[in-house]
C-alpha cells in the first residue's frame, strides 16, 4: 500500500462523535471544576495575604523603632504603604462576603447563579482591580524615598527603580490575568450559563400577549 492509498483511507475514517454527558455527568463535572477553580483562588490569596502580613511587619518595625531617625515625610510614606497593604489583604475578604454561599439545599439553578455571580465578581476584579492596587503603594514608595535624607541623584536612582519595578509588575500581572480571564474564566462563565439558561424552566407567562383569548 503507498502513501496515497494510506491518505485516501485516512480521509476515508470518520471519528467517533464525542460522547454528551448527562444532565448530571454535567452537573457533577461543573462543581468539579468550580472546586478546582476555588482552590486555586483561595492558595494564590493565601499567598497575597502572607505576603503582605510579612511587608505590613517590616514597615510598621521601620515606622514603630526607628521614629526619631525618620523624616516625617518618610514616615507618611510607610504608613501609606502599610494602609495600601492593609486594603490587599481586606479586599479578598470582602470579595467573598459579597458572594455568601447559597444555603445546602438549595435550588440547583440559584446555586448556578450563585457560582456564575462570583465567578463574574473575581473575573472583573482581575481585570480592573491591578492599577489600583499597585499605583497607591508606587506613591507610598515614592513619598518615603523622597522623604528620606540623602541626595538628589540617589532620590532620583529609587524614583526610577521603583517605577521600572511597577511598570513590570503591572504589564506580566496584567497579560497572566488577561490570559487566565480569556483560558479559564470565560469558558467557564460560559459554561455555567449554558447550564443555568438548560436548568431553569420557562416563564410560563413568555409568549402571551396581552388581551389574547
Amino acid at each position: 500500500m503507498n502513501i496515497e492509498e494510506l491518505k485516501r483511507l485516512w480521509q476515508c475514517q470518520k471519528l467517533d462523535a464525542p460522547v454528551k454527558l448527562s444532565a448530571d455527568d454535567q452537573i457533577k463535572l461543573m462543581r468539579k471544576k468550580l472546586k478546582a477553580v476555588d482552590r486555586a483562588s483561595r492558595w494564590v490569596e493565601a499567598m497575597e495575604i502572607v505576603g503582605s502580613l510579612g511587608c505590613i511587619v517590616f514597615f510598621a518595625w521601620l515606622f514603630l523603632f526607628h521614629l526619631k531617625i525618620l523624616p516625617l515625610l518618610a514616615r507618611i510614606g510607610l504608613l501609606i504603604m502599610i494602609v495600601t497593604l492593609g486594603s490587599d489583604i481586606w479586599r479578598p475578604i470582602r470579595t467573598r462576603r459579597l458572594t455568601p454561599q447559597p444555603p445546602a439545599d438549595a435550588a440547583l439553578a440559584q446555586w448556578l447563579r450563585h457560582e456564575l455571580e462570583k465567578l463574574r465578581t473575581q473575573s472583573e476584579l482581575s481585570r480592573t482591580g491591578l492599577l489600583w492596587n499597585l499605583l497607591p503603594y508606587f506613591i507610598g514608595c515614592i513619598v518615603f524615598t523622597w522623604g528620606l535624607n540623602m541626595g538628589l541623584m540617589a532620590r532620583i536612582g529609587f524614583t526610577a527603580f521603583f517605577l521600572v519595578a511597577n511598570v513590570i509588575i503591572y504589564v506580566s500581572m496584567w497579560k497572566l490575568n488577561q490570559y487566565t480571564r480569556r483560558k479559564a474564566d470565560q469558558p467557564l462563565i460560559e459554561e455555567l450559563e449554558a447550564l443555568l439558561k438548560s436548568n431553569t424552566p420557562d416563564d410560563p407567562t413568555d409568549g402571551a400577549k396581552p388581551g389574547g383569548n
